[in-house]
């Protein structure tokens, strides 16, 4: 399976709030999207990711500050039925 770049969605889940952006902006994985863990329960923010759910052609790579944390949110989103959940591991 050949991925371009636009079949890969990198979820930044670092922080929360106001902390995210802060984050985000001093440093990030080009091309990534910030996502913080907090949006988890969001319904108008997950169905920006819902978009992306099961998709043969889409790949999404969640990662954070550490790996705990990061497995934490793929769990979540596996749980929501997310088949197409990848791990950054080590984190950030």
């Amino acid at each position: 399976l050949s991925l371009t770049r636009q079949n890969v969605i990198l979820l930044d889940t670092r922080g929360e709030g106001i902390d995210a952006t802060k984050d985000f902006n001093d440093f990030h994985i080009c091309g990534s999207v910030s996502f913080p863990h907090g949006w988890m329960n969001r319904v108008n923010q997950m169905g920006a990711l819902l978009r992306f759910k099961n998709r043969d052609e889409k790949v999404i790579i969640v990662f954070s500050d550490n790996e705990r944390h990061g497995t934490a949110v793929a769990k979540v989103l596996t749980e929501k039925g997310f088949g197409n959940i990848y791990l950054l591991t080590g984190g950030i």
